[in-house]
């Protein structure tokens, strides 16, 4: 490796580039990740706590908290709410749209209704406290609003960031990218906060995490633009999308027209300490075992040297700083989840699809914290208000678990917890009581699957029977049904053995709270990418129209090609099976309360004693110019869009007259019968109270209803037992 002094961008020195530096360090959390707001990430926050036990001056700036905070002002969303309202009459004046323009039309018509309600409203929600409050409280419906429009106007959504992170593999599509039209309007959204920071606090060198694919661009705006400010500042990338990345795509990232003057790899708290002394100390920048400058010569190692994790109690404590805690607004405190490190690395680590093993490093990583160490941050961060708290930790091990659980009961301290969790036969009852009274919640489990020789291929541990007795102990410890998350289309999976899942699933549906599933991606740096033949997969060309998964391949996955497994069609049909499941077997549980079956087979005599909510305010509607999925346009003039702010993004084209039984009994709450002479009375509907039933059935399966409360008392709102 080679060592260059940092050179500006243009030939203009600013004035703040021989300013007297306030701040060692500032570590970047960038736009958008919605969760990371009410769930900041801990990356950023403990490299600046290490940084701050090591005698450096480090912060961290949450930029999509600001981006989000100024997003809400009224003249920001009077523009977009402009733009939006634009787009859409371009659209009208089409005769037909591509599937995808049409899908596009769609929701814009759902946010502008939902955006008109909110500038209606504007001033109401938003004196209710003060950004901060606004930001980290639940239910609130302008913020609502914010993720969908962060997706459209900061390219978060899948689709961009696949488009982004694919133009990053060269220095001409990052240029490209940064000159574009839309990334222009984003950066002239987000220069003057940059600029004020940067000004302000004048730091030695600037840490971006680039951790999610949706970060691509923003890390790329940021770089350039602190760059543009300030080149005398060291810029770094690290995060785990970087340790994906190969020599070549790296060097694209040390270009001098990208901005970044070095990229840090796997773990980076040594990494960082050495570069900020160095700089601290006008010493050339270290040779590191896993960084590259701005310079690196083209020949060299494939990827940079394994950097092993710190010694466990390297940073004395893995808390955030104590001003970033401080900074939340006390009222909000016990809402907001805090991190708490159990473990680097997993400790199965075995998994075939998961990258657990490399992210860190090149072999097999795990490297716990002691217990009392956990306990002693959570008992820290009672202390301060806050409530719930999230261990990190690749997956959470059986014994660690206990000891916390019973710590926590020790201290009678009331407090929410979660964490990864994958099932494992040494879950034993007691163990998971013990978390069940001090407050553990359940997560979403990576079942994946329930074909024995599938969970074999991705070595999971356990067989369906073992699924089974999983169920079984949760259920004997006091939990609710559990959250189980599958994945479509594994590797050389058949139509008959995915199918097996939907038959598991509804032969236990009295044991499972909800399923979600995803697609499977082939991500590098996982076992099934590097010996793809071993597991069935032939990777393919970014221009090979029958391969599987994204368009092109990007910095982290891969297309490929699957020839024993399922074809596209039967992909498909398989995917329609798992959606009738969800809402066949899963949702009849989650309206009727705990153990309660509302929505199947044996709903109606059940109904008559339930009392069911309709909000007035949660359904906005609008005549609508209509596209079919497949982009025709229709002349069909009985359809309304329902825009609400309290379920979907995505609109509901309904009948004229589902709209006006939603109209006519909106803000009551009627059980059975007194809807049924509602409907008669009102809009002369002549039907039977069955007949009723069938259409409460159709208003909570597409979530028209606000709640539904059962004769014990039980609301249920949004899928939530309250």
């Amino acid at each position: 490796m080679q060592n260059h002094a940092r050179e500006g961008v243009s030939g203009v020195r600013p004035a703040t580039a021989g300013a007297e530096r306030l701040s060692d360090a500032l570590i970047i959390w960038p736009p958008f990740a919605w969760d990371a707001v009410k769930r900041p990430y801990p990356a950023p926050y403990w490299l600046a706590s290490d940084l701050i036990g090591h005698g450096f001056s480090a912060e961290v700036w949450d930029v999509a908290r600001a981006a989000f905070g100024r997003m809400l002002d009224r003249d920001f969303l009077e523009g977009v709410h402009e733009a939006m309202t634009a787009r859409r009459d371009a659209f009208e004046k089409q005769a037909e749209l591509s599937p995808e323009d049409a899908a596009t039309y769609r929701s814009l018509l759902s946010m502008i209704v939902r955006m008109r309600l909110v500038l209606e409203n504007h001033e109401e929600v938003t004196r209710a406290g003060s950004r901060d409050e606004l930001l980290f409280r639940e239910n609130v419906p302008i913020i609502s609003i914010l993720t969908p429009l962060a997706e459209d106007f900061f390219f978060a959504s899948s689709a961009r960031y696949m488009e982004v992170t694919a133009s990053m593999r060269t220095v001409e599509g990052i240029r490209e990218l940064l000159a574009s039209p839309d990334v222009v309007r984003y950066r002239d959204f987000i220069r003057p906060m940059v600029k004020e920071m940067i000004e302000r606090r004048r730091p030695r060198l600037v840490g971006l995490s680039f951790t999610f694919p949706h970060h691509a661009l923003s890390v790329l705006v940021l770089a350039h633009e602190i760059a543009a400010i300030d080149p005398s500042i060291h810029i770094t990338v690290g995060g785990q999308m970087v340790s994906y990345l190969e020599r070549h795509e790296a060097l694209q990232l040390l270009h001098e027209d990208v901005g970044f003057h070095s990229v840090t790899y796997f773990i980076g708290e040594d990494a960082l300490g050495a570069i900020v002394r160095a700089l601290r100390d006008g010493e050339p920048l270290p040779e590191l075992p896993n960084v590259w400058y701005r310079g690196t010569p083209a020949e060299g190692l494939v990827r940079p040297r394994y950097n092993p994790p710190p010694p466990r109690g390297h940073l004395g404590s893995y808390r955030l700083p104590e001003k970033d805690l401080l900074g939340i607004p006390p009222a909000v405190r016990p809402t907001v989840w805090i991190p708490v490190m159990q473990a680097i690395g997993c400790y199965w680590g075995r998994c075939t699809f998961c990258d657990s093993r490399t992210q860190n490093g090149t072999n097999a990583l795990y490297s716990p914290r002691a217990e009392d160490e956990l306990l002693a941050d959570i008992a820290y961060y009672y202390e301060l208000g806050f409530r719930r708290m999230y261990i990190v930790t690749d997956s959470l091990p059986p014994k660690p678990a206990l000891a916390i659980a019973k710590g926590v009961l020790e201290r009678n301290m009331q407090i929410q917890w979660s964490s990864f969790f994958k099932i494992d036969r040494r879950w034993d009852v007691e163990t998971l009581s013990a978390m069940a009274r001090a407050g553990y919640q359940l997560p979403m489990i990576g079942m994946e699957h329930a074909n024995d020789r599938v969970l074999k291929l991705i070595d999971k541990g356990y067989d369906q029977a073992g699924i089974v007795s999983f169920f079984d102990r949760v259920r004997e410890a006091g939990f609710t049904p559990a959250w189980m998350l599958l994945i479509l289309n594994l590797p050389t999976s058949t139509k008959a053995e995915n199918l097996e899942v939907v038959d598991f699933i509804a032969k236990h549906a009295d044991r499972v709270g909800w399923v979600s599933y995803s697609p499977f991606e082939v991500v590098r740096n996982t076992p099934m990418s590097r010996e793809p033949a071993k597991f069935g997969l032939r990777l393919a060309e970014d221009d090979d129209p029958t391969a599987f998964g994204p368009r092109r391949n990007t910095m982290y996955v891969h297309r490929y090609h699957d020839d024993s497994g399922m074809t596209a069609a039967e992909t498909t049909e398989v995917r329609q099976a798992f959606d009738d499941m969800i809402y066949g077997y899963v949702l009849k549980g989650l309206y009727g309360g705990l153990g309660t079956v509302l929505l199947g087979e044996e709903a109606p005599p059940l109904l008559d004693g339930y009392r069911f909510g309709f909000s007035p305010a949660a359904h906005l509607a609008t005549d609508v110019v209509r596209f079919t999925r497949d982009g025709r346009r229709s002349e069909d003039e009985s359809y309304y869009l329902l825009g609400t702010l309290s379920t979907s993004y995505e609109p509901n084209e309904v009948p004229a007259d589902t709209y006006e039984v939603l109209r006519a009994v909106g803000g009551r709450e009627l059980d059975v019968p007194e809807l049924t002479q509602l409907l008669r009375d009102t809009l002369g509907y002549e039907a039977s109270e069955e007949d009723v039933v069938e259409l409460v059935r159709m208003l909570v399966r597409e979530r028209y209803l606000a709640y539904v409360r059962s004769p014990a008392g039980r609301v249920c709102l949004r899928g939530e037992t309250r």
